[in-house]
């Protein structure tokens, strides 16, 4: 299993940390609305809510753990499972109960970046009481409801930094976070103040490729079988922007990039061709795409069950 400690065997030259951090993977129940002849929507309803009342009646009889409901969503509740050690931190939390519209809803939640093999342990004894077929059952059935690569820098601060996105998608600023793409899409870049939100005096910039793929499967994403979501992005330096304006002799160019995208802030195509191009040759050195997936390909597999070679048993890993 990938947690912190063979998170840090990974990491590359000229970046702080590179890894994986906030997981949530979803047990989909989007069969409810399909009728395969033997058993009703109605019954696979049923089916499934006996699953979802059954979890959260282990949550809180066995594990002593009180939902909280999301707000505005009563029947949905989150469960913080935490560390029965005396640390107390916090190891995952699962996601039960049913969406407005009345459909189950069931999230698992970790962090690999922070979890250590004790922690995932304890996270793997709630996976055997609450899922059929334990960890294997949410590797094969799970979807990537959402999933984080990140990078760490050390050397630069929020502003120094610009990240494109070379498809058309939103361009948005709050605060100091950069947003490439709306929080729910299902590709997203973003670009932050790590430090800040974690109240340290050092400099900690950080870069993620967030991705919301109900419609990914678990397995498919840590068997790499999916295109690389981080040549999506370019990351420049700022004063990139200042060198496009410059020879395009127009002053306001590299902010248009800057805050609306190469689509919107460009609208003749042969220039935004050449200006990609152009951006291409300016990405800051560290932005290597090819070589960075396979860093976290190499990540992902990790996620592997025993029953397929997972590192727990000391395997290789599979190309």
């Amino acid at each position: 299993m990938l947690i912190k400690e063979n998170m840090d065997k990974y990491q590359l030259e000229g970046i702080s940390y590179i890894g994986i951090d906030r997981v949530v993977i979803g047990i989909p129940f989007n069969q409810l609305d399909q009728m395969d002849g033997s058993i009703f929507p109605g019954e696979k309803l049923k089916e499934a809510n006996t699953q979802i009342h059954y979890i959260q009646d282990t949550l809180t009889e066995i594990f002593g753990i009180s939902g909280k409901p999301l707000k505005g969503i009563p029947l949905l509740k989150r469960y913080h499972l935490k560390s029965e050690e005396g640390s107390g931190n916090l190891i995952g939390s699962i996601m039960v109960g049913r969406n407005p519209n009345g459909l189950p809803v069931l999230n698992f939640e970790f962090n690999p970046s922070k979890i250590s093999q004790g922690d995932w342990q304890e996270y793997e004894v709630a996976l055997s009481l609450l899922l059929f077929n334990h960890y294997e059952e949410l590797y094969l059935h799970g979807v990537v409801s959402h999933f984080e690569f990140f990078l760490d820098l050390e050397q630069y601060l929020p502003d120094d930094l610009v990240l494109i996105s070379l498809a058309r998608r939103s361009h948005s600023q709050y605060k100091n976070t950069q947003y490439r793409g709306r929080r729910g899409s299902k590709l997203v870049g973003t670009i932050y103040d790590k430090s800040g939100q974690l109240k340290q005096s050092c400099t900690r910039t950080r870069i993620e490729v967030r991705l919301n793929r109900r419609d990914m499967l678990f397995r498919d994403l840590v068997g790499s079988n999916i295109p690389n979501p981080l040549k999506n992005f370019l990351v420049v330096s700022s004063d990139a922007l200042k060198t496009i304006s410059t020879e395009w002799k127009m002053p306001d160019l590299g902010n248009k990039i800057k805050n609306f995208g190469l689509f919107e802030g460009v609208s003749n195509r042969y220039a935004r061709a050449a200006i990609k191009q152009r951006l291409q040759e300016l990405v800051v050195s560290f932005w290597k795409p090819d070589e960075l997936w396979e860093t976290y390909k190499t990540m992902l597999s990790e996620f592997r069950p025993d029953f397929i070679g997972g590192f727990d048993k000391q395997l290789a890993p599979l190309h």
